[in-house]
């Protein structure tokens, strides 16, 4: 299956408008497809489209669909910019907000993507993980 067809069915199954989908294709997709800089810079152009993409971030890491919640991981994962501003990052990091709520599932590319990792890991383990790279 070629790239823009999974990524058409991705998009579609995390918006709800497609009942199935087989996760692992995104997984090979990204094993096997270079540059994977251009295959994230597709992601972002579509994600830019989408309008209520927060919301739907939401519902899908609230979902009982294992395979919605982790494709919602990995959307946040690779472009937890297109979903928050930095500003609301630290915000978010910053309150109580993440506790007993959905985006506690993506704390760690919520703190990778607040351009303030320290702040929130201890040096330790920003060293053990190879963060200070």
């Amino acid at each position: 299956m070629n790239k823009d067809k999974i990524l058409d069915e991705m998009f579609e199954y995390f918006e709800e408008t497609r009942d199935n989908f087989d996760i692992d294709m995104v997984e090979e997709l990204f094993e096997s497809y270079e540059p994977q800089e251009t295959l994230i810079q597709d992601i972002h152009e579509r994600l830019t489209r989408i309008e209520n993409k927060k919301e739907i971030l939401l519902s899908a890491l609230k979902s009982n669909n294992e395979n919605r919640n982790e494709l919602a991981y990995m959307l946040v994962d690779i472009c937890t910019l297109d979903f928050f501003s930095v500003d609301e990052i630290n915000r978010l990091l910053n309150s109580n907000e993440l506790k007993n709520s959905p985006l506690e599932e993506v704390r760690v590319p919520l703190i990778g993507a607040s351009g303030n990792i320290e702040k929130y890991l201890a040096p330790e383990y920003i060293k053990a993980v190879g963060l200070d790279e």
